[in-house]
């Protein structure tokens, strides 16, 4: 069973990684801002994620103040289809999907209005 699930999941490692070492080796930062020259919804969240490795929570917190949904929001996209992913129903999962897709958007359109993205 453990193995299974180490399978599945060994994809969406490989194509994270292959992406984190690409932004790293490229240096462009964020893919959709340097093609389209305009920040994403989600512009900020990595260099957010790695202030907050390094212990600066302030700076995390300026490049995107929702970075620590990103990863229960990439693990519920994972999980999306599976019956029951920690115990919680597909509806749920839906849910919390839609609140974190929402968050996201109106914290954007803030950041667009108010401030300057990062």
């Amino acid at each position: 069973m453990k193995k299974d699930i180490i399978k599945k999941h060994i994809p969406i490692i490989s194509v994270l990684t292959i992406y984190v070492i690409f932004i790293y080796i490229s240096g462009i930062g964020c893919p959709i801002k340097y093609i389209f020259d305009f920040p994403c919804v989600t512009c900020g969240t990595t260099r957010a994620l790695m202030s907050f490795l390094k212990g600066d929570l302030m700076l995390a917190f300026y490049y995107h103040p929702l970075f620590l949904l990103a990863l229960p929001f990439l693990l519920l996209v994972a999980h999306y289809n599976l019956k029951s992913f920690m115990g919680l129903s597909k509806k749920t999962r839906s849910t919390l999907l839609i609140i974190i897709l929402i968050l996201y958007i109106i914290t954007y359109i803030i950041r667009l209005i108010f401030f300057t993205i990062p």
